[in-house]
């Protein structure tokens, strides 16, 4: 087994690797772009998952008429491959392989590689779990990369931030003063300042006249070079680029520029046999024969500029381009304020995100193994996984309404709670203003959720329960929580402890020094809660805190098939096939989807809609312009968002339902026919 990751130049190299002991090593080994050809590697992200069972199985040809649109066999496991890649893999001595695409932002970043020396043939069950595999895998790799990412702009923020306090002396002064801190975020050996009638060189560059030829690079964005060799135009290397190897370059306000640049680095690469093509007899390329090491010096480049260095000179050219306006007192206090907001929220994302992805791949994990061990279908087993992604959703949902800080405990009851709540309800809460902290936030909504499922299923909400009660005040330093169901039959300890028994027993202890108990007494269930002074805080009455709207009634049915079309607006492709899914199987015939304004004010040209479901946010736009236009015409318009729910909408929206990512199938239905009796006003 290979971990193989690709270069940006398309090369790769193996960097992990798990083998038997009488097989070569090939960790550290590189390999060309050609080895991997263009059109695979299309394939590769369009179907990550692809095996070869046997590479000496006899292909069958497929018969279809001359005149036939060739058929799209990319999504086909049986599907033949290129003869060369036969041959290649009988060089190697592999019979049967198997390959799991690792895609970071939408691109190809590497693939795990599985080579078997006799024929293999994985079962569907074990191919699911694999491609499931290959999904965590690439989502941990992307959040590792954004990790990497954010520490490198968290440093780089106190250097900034030292820039927009010096405010004496001109701007070539101050980047002057601060050479070493700015060419240290990037990593530069040297720095290069233009002005506009004058220059300034600090460490490491090559000659005025390289440097005159590098700035016609730049058209108004970072460029950046790791081999000044190949950029055209610049003179003999020994006589003008001195040590430099690589630049980049920060076009600034007018005519100035901000050039960093890194010295020659020497690398020695070991290849996987000899990286030239070579061709046989006949008219086609013959794939390699050897794969032994091959050993090859590279010179005349500098280490790689990375995506971390080119955001950190993003962040210097927006510091200095603003120091460089008209007066740093014409600057708004608001923007500052936001900018400052806007870092803090970044680098409290970060952490957040990384430990609700660690929560998820748990969640999931529990949720199979409990579901297996109760013979559950796959149905269950994806409603039961969903409710509980959504109640995780509903938590930071409260919390992002409070700055990320902090959510009410009545927030978190109401979300589980909320298709019960109402007149004639056996709901009863007697409610303390207690909020607590963020980190504790998604546990709790846990919680309350599995208590609510088992509630609906066995308990004070189904057709033996009679009364169910919470409450919460402040206690002995903390806040307890009590969850009293009284029912009409009598209740004992269940001899099987799932998930959810497991998560209330251990959930709060575990996390923040809390206590849990379970009394079963007769014809009445108690759970009690305990947190600790440090998890809490006293909230005023009237506080924003993670606070909900008003519930409302579940809706009595999920039809919706009095919507003959729908027209869903949203750029992330698979939320959007989600929404697809979910309207189609409550009645709507035909569902249109698109990513962008552009084609969705098309969509409405050529025909009407009877409903629309919009993400707000779309990129660099909104979608705010066609809800207008769609509600100017009468047609219901539900607004989606992956971002607080508090977004700041006209004045002839402001009443639209906005729901918040991810969506359940209960949810749409009631913000559709929200939308509907709002359009009738």
């Amino acid at each position: 087994v290979m971990a193989y990751r690709f270069f940006d130049n398309g090369d790769g190299e193996v960097v992990a690797e798990a083998k038997g002991p009488a097989i070569d090593p090939y960790i550290g080994l590189r390999y060309p772009a050609w080895d991997i050809p263009t059109q695979v590697r299309q394939i590769m992200l369009r179907a990550p998952f692809r095996m070869i069972q046997d590479i000496h199985a006899d292909h069958v040809a497929l018969i279809q008429e001359a005149d036939a649109i060739p058929l799209d066999m990319t999504f086909s496991h049986l599907r033949g491959v290129s003869p060369i890649h036969i041959e290649y893999l009988e060089n190697m001595g592999v019979q049967s392989t198997m390959n799991i695409s690792i895609i970071v932002h939408g691109q190809l970043w590497g693939l795990f590689a599985f080579h078997h020396y006799r024929p293999r043939c994985l079962k569907p069950d074990e191919r699911s779990i694999c491609e499931l595999f290959g999904q965590l895998a690439s989502m941990l790799v992307q959040q590792e990369l954004e990790n990497e990412k954010l520490l490198k702009l968290q440093k780089s923020r106190s250097t900034l931030v030292s820039l927009s306090v010096k405010d004496s002396g001109s701007l070539e002064q101050i980047v002057n003063q601060m050479s070493d801190e700015l060419m240290n975020l990037v990593e530069a050996d040297g720095m290069a300042y233009f002005g506009a009638t004058s220059k300034m060189n600090s460490g490491s560059v090559p000659s005025d006249e390289t440097m005159a030829g590098l700035r016609h690079l730049t058209n108004g964005t970072i460029v950046a070079v790791d081999s000044l060799e190949s950029v055209g135009g610049l003179s003999d290397r020994n006589s003008c680029f001195g040590k430099s190897a690589g630049a980049m370059l920060l076009p600034l306000a007018g005519n100035e520029c901000l050039a960093f640049f890194r010295d020659e680095v020497t690398q020695e690469i070991r290849w996987a046999g000899n990286k030239e093509k070579t061709v046989d007899d006949g008219p086609r390329l013959a794939p390699r024969g050897s794969f032994a090491e091959y050993c090859e010096s590279v010179s005349g480049r500098c280490n790689v500029w990375t995506d971390s260095d080119i955001s950190i000179a993003q962040e210097i050219r927006n510091e200095l381009s603003r120091m460089a306006q008209v007066g740093s007192a014409e600057l708004s206090m608001e923007q500052e304020k936001q900018k400052r907001y806007k870092d803090l929220l970044i680098a409290e994302l970060n952490h957040r995100v990384r430990n609700t992805l660690a929560l998820v791949r748990s969640i999931a994990r529990q949720t199979t193994s409990h579901s297996t061990d109760s013979s559950q279908s796959l149905e269950q087993y994806v409603d039961s996984l969903e409710r509980r992604l959504l109640a995780l959703s509903s938590a930071h949902d409260l919390i992002g309404g409070s700055g990320l800080q902090w959510a009410s405990i009545e927030g978190l009851v109401q979300a589980s709670l909320r298709p019960f709540i109402g007149e004639n309800s056996r709901v009863t809460m007697k409610a303390s203003p207690i909020a607590v902290r963020a980190d504790v936030a998604p546990v709790l909504s846990l919680l309350f959720h599995e208590m609510t499922s088992n509630a609906v299923k066995h308990g004070a909400l189904s057709d033996n329960g009679e009364s169910l009660t919470i409450n919460w005040q402040a206690d002995s330093g903390g806040a307890s929580i009590e969850w009293i169901e009284q029912l009409s039959v009598d209740v004992s300890e269940p001899e099987r402890r799932g998930f959810g028994f497991a998560l209330i027993e251990r959930a709060l202890p575990y996390e923040c020094n809390g206590r849990s108990s379970i009394h079963f007494d007769k014809k009445q269930l108690r759970v009690h809660f305990w947190l600790p002074a440090e998890s809490i805080i006293g909230i005023s009455r009237h506080s924003d805190i993670g606070t909900v709207s008003p519930s409302s009634k579940n809706t009595e049915t999920l039809d919706l098939s009095r919507f003959q079309s729908a027209l869903v607006v949203e750029d992330n492709m698979v939320l959007a096939m989600e929404v697809e899914r979910l309207l189609r199987g409550a009645g709507i015939e035909s569902v249109d989807a698109v990513p962008n304004r552009e084609l969705a004010e098309s969509a409405i040209a050529r025909g009407q809609y009877d409903c629309a479901i919009l993400d707000i946010n779309l990129g660099d736009e909104t979608s705010l312009p066609i809800a207008g236009v769609l509600v100017r015409s009468g047609i219901p318009v539900v607004l989606t968002s992956g971002y607080d729910s508090k977004y700041e909408l006209p004045e002839d929206l402001m009443n639209l339902p906005r729901l918040v990512k991810p969506i359940g199938m209960a949810q749409l239905a009631n913000a559709l026919i929200a939308a509907e009796s709002e359009t009738r006003k």
